[in-house]
């Protein structure tokens, strides 16, 4: 009885020593627009396996999807919409404490009247090493072409992921909308500046300009004002 007794305590501190769980990635209020999700959470030792939980309810108390996992990951291909997720860990019959919760949300874009959509990671047309034509991929054709080699920006890898790099000094791209953009207009963009100073990172003909201005602010101007 005192061997069994014992045994039980000490499952119980290794779950609450070792089994403190943690989430990694996606990072809370996540926005995304690839359906599948990169589920990532902290490594636990000695565990059997480990369990990730999705729902639309924050408390998880309805439309609860569960998944067993061998390791401290998993991707897993969810329709578009908002999800809160946690994980845990299984020892011995024992689970530890379900992880804080955290929320990502999967945005569908074609569903928004997008005038222009540029991915890093798609549509990009390299020649020498440099962008010569990033194409837009809202089906709408407003590629953003340099036709001047010295005014071509890059791709670089950042965080993992692709991203377009200008040089601050005269990097800039093209796009011809053939009208104006009706506002009110709504920009996503994910960038980082380490350049002073003005810098137009793409123009049109009919006057659209995005640029950085000496604030470090991005700016969207429509019209021809």
């Amino acid at each position: 009885m005192t061997i069994r007794l014992f045994s039980i305590i000490l499952s119980i501190l290794i779950v609450g020593k070792i089994f403190s769980q943690s989430l990694i990635n996606p990072s809370n209020n996540f926005v995304q627009t690839n359906q599948n999700v990169h589920f990532h959470w902290n490594t636990c030792e000695n565990v059997d396996f480990y369990e990730l939980e999705y729902s639309v309810d924050p408390l998880f108390l309805s439309f609860v999807s569960s998944f067993t996992c061998l390791s401290n990951d998993t991707i897993l291909t969810l329709p578009y919409g908002k999800y809160y997720w946690r994980a845990r860990c299984s020892f011995n019959t024992l689970y530890s404490p379900w992880s804080n919760a955290r929320l990502v949300t999967i945005l569908n874009l074609n569903i928004l009247s997008n005038k222009l959509w540029l991915q890093a990671d798609s549509g990009v047309v390299l020649n020498s090493g440099f962008i010569s034509q990033w194409s837009d991929v809202s089906g709408n054709n407003h590629h953003a072409i340099q036709a001047t080699s010295n005014f071509r920006p890059s791709v670089v890898n950042a965080l993992n992921k692709k991203a377009v790099l200008f040089d601050g000094t005269n990097d800039r791209l093209l796009a011809n909308f053939l009208d104006t953009l009706n506002q009110p207009n709504t920009l996503f963009l994910v960038w980082k500046s380490n350049a002073t100073g003005q810098r137009v990172l793409l123009h049109d003909l009919q006057a659209l300009l995005l640029d950085i201005n000496t604030g470090n602010n991005v700016r969207i101007n429509s019209g021809s004002s």
